[in-house]
C-alpha cells in the first residue's frame, strides 16, 4: 500500500513531522476514490477518527456522512468539485465554509456534532508537473460560524415589529428584542438570566402560564387570538383582530 514512508531524510523524519503538525491535514492519492495516505494527529482528534481505520480507504467512503442530511450532501458535492478542479488545474483551491456534521462516538458527551469547516485542497507535483498527492487541509471554524449565524438571527429578531423573547428550560430570559422591552417595560439587561415567574409574578395562575408551559413541553409555536401586555404587577389583555403567535424558545 502506497503510504508515507517513515525513514528519515537528511536527518528529518518527515512522516513524524507531518503527523505532529498543528493543523488538520489529510494526504490523498489522486485516484478515483481519493484514497487517504496519511492524516495528522490534529485531524484525527478533530474528527473522532483513528489512523488505522481511515488510511488506505477512499475519502468519500470514510466521510460518507448522513445521505439524508442536505448539508452533508451539499458539502460532499462541493468537495468532489474542488478536488476535480485541483486535478484539472494542478493549482490550490480554497472552498467556501461548509457545514459537515460529525458522527460522534458514544463517549462524546455534550457534543452535538455540528461543525463548520474551511477546506483547502492543494496538489503536490513532481518534477514533470504531475500530481503525486493532494493535501486536504481543513480549519474548524464552528465557533466563528455560529457567532455569525447568531448575529444574523439577532439582527432579524431585533428588526421585527412584534415583541419576542426567549426562555431556557429554567425559565430564564435568554433574549429580549426591543419591542418586547417596550411592551414589558424592562430592558434586556434587566431581564437576561432572570426567571420569568420571579420578574412577572402576575403571570402565576394566568392563562399565559399554561400557554408558556404547553409551548415548553411541546417545543412548538402556540397561537392565541389576543395579545397580552405583561407588567411587573400583573397582566393586562388587549383584544385585537390580528392573531398573535407566541414563539417559545427553549434553549438548553
Amino acid at each position: 500500500m502506497d503510504t508515507l514512508g517513515s525513514a528519515p531524510v537528511a536527518g528529518v523524519d518527515f512522516k513524524r513531522v507531518f503527523e505532529g503538525a498543528p493543523g488538520l491535514f489529510l494526504i490523498l492519492r489522486p485516484d478515483v476514490g481519493f484514497s487517504i495516505l496519511g492524516a495528522s494527529d490534529a485531524f484525527l482528534r478533530a474528527t473522532y477518527t483513528q489512523r488505522s481505520a481511515i488510511v488506505g480507504r477512499g475519502l468519500f467512503e470514510v466521510f460518507a456522512g448522513d445521505p439524508g442530511d442536505p448539508h452533508t450532501v451539499a458539502a460532499m458535492k462541493k468537495l468532489r468539485a474542488s478536488l476535480a478542479r485541483v486535478m484539472a488545474t494542478r493549482a490550490d483551491h480554497a472552498m467556501d465554509i461548509q457545514r459537515y456534521d460529525l458522527q460522534l462516538p458514544k463517549d462524546a458527551a455534550g457534543d452535538t456534532g455540528e461543525r463548520y469547516w474551511h477546506p483547502v485542497n492543494s496538489p503536490v507535483l513532481n518534477e514533470h508537473g504531475e500530481i503525486l498527492y493532494i493535501i486536504h487541509r481543513v480549519e474548524d471554524v464552528t465557533v466563528h460560524a455560529r457567532a455569525e449565524n447568531n448575529l444574523r438571527a439577532t439582527d432579524i429578531l431585533q428588526s421585527i415589529t412584534q415583541g419576542f423573547f426567549a426562555l431556557d428550560r429554567s425559565w430564564c430570559f435568554t433574549f429580549v428584542n426591543r419591542e418586547a422591552e417596550r411592551v414589558m417595560g424592562r430592558s434586556c439587561d434587566q431581564l437576561i438570566g432572570k426567571v420569568i415567574w420571579n420578574e412577572f409574578p402576575g403571570l402565576r395562575g394566568h392563562e399565559l402560564e399554561s400557554i408558556y408551559r404547553t409551548a415548553m413541553n411541546a417545543a412548538c409555536p402556540v397561537a392565541r387570538p389576543r395579545t397580552t401586555r405583561i407588567t411587573a404587577a400583573g397582566t393586562r389583555s388587549i383584544r385585537t383582530r390580528r392573531r398573535t403567535v407566541l414563539r417559545f424558545t427553549s434553549a438548553m
